[in-house]
Parts: structure tokens; sequence; C-alpha cells
């Protein structure tokens, strides 16, 4: 790259820093680590549907058992 390419993208470099710099320090929060309010209501959400979906499945896995567990049971009597 010549030297005044060099120095015009030196410039145009720097310039873009700042206002980079500018827009991060003035843009709203980003989530750390999961922390903000908003990551903390979807974490509770999929929590509660994960906990209903288990109990629904302990309960018709219980219902196949013992349906099946009868079954059996008639049959070898």
């Amino acid at each position: 790259m010549p030297r005044n390419i060099w120095t015009a993208f030196k410039a145009n470099e720097r310039e873009f820093q700042n206002d980079e710099k500018s827009l991060s320090e003035n843009s709203p929060e980003i989530p750390e680590n999961g922390k903000n309010a908003e990551c903390k209501i979807l974490k509770e959400i999929q929590r509660s549907e994960r906990m209903e979906h288990f109990a629904q499945g302990k309960s018709e896995f219980s219902d196949l058992r013992n349906a099946i567990y009868r079954k059996v049971r008639e049959k070898f009597r």
C-alpha cells in the first residue's frame, strides 16, 4: 500500500475507532453472563416449560407401565 493511501487509511481508522468507542459507551446494556432481566425471564419460562414437560412425561410413563404390567400379569396368571 502506498504511503499516501496508508496515511489516509490510518486517519479514517482512528475516526472509526473513536466512533465505535462512543457507540459502545452509549449503547443499551448488553447481557453479561445471562444476568439481565430479559435473560432471567426467558430462563424462567424455559424452566417452567421443562418442568411441565417432565411432569407430563412422568404421568404418561407411569400409565403405560401400569397398563403393560396389568396385561402381562393377566397373561401369565
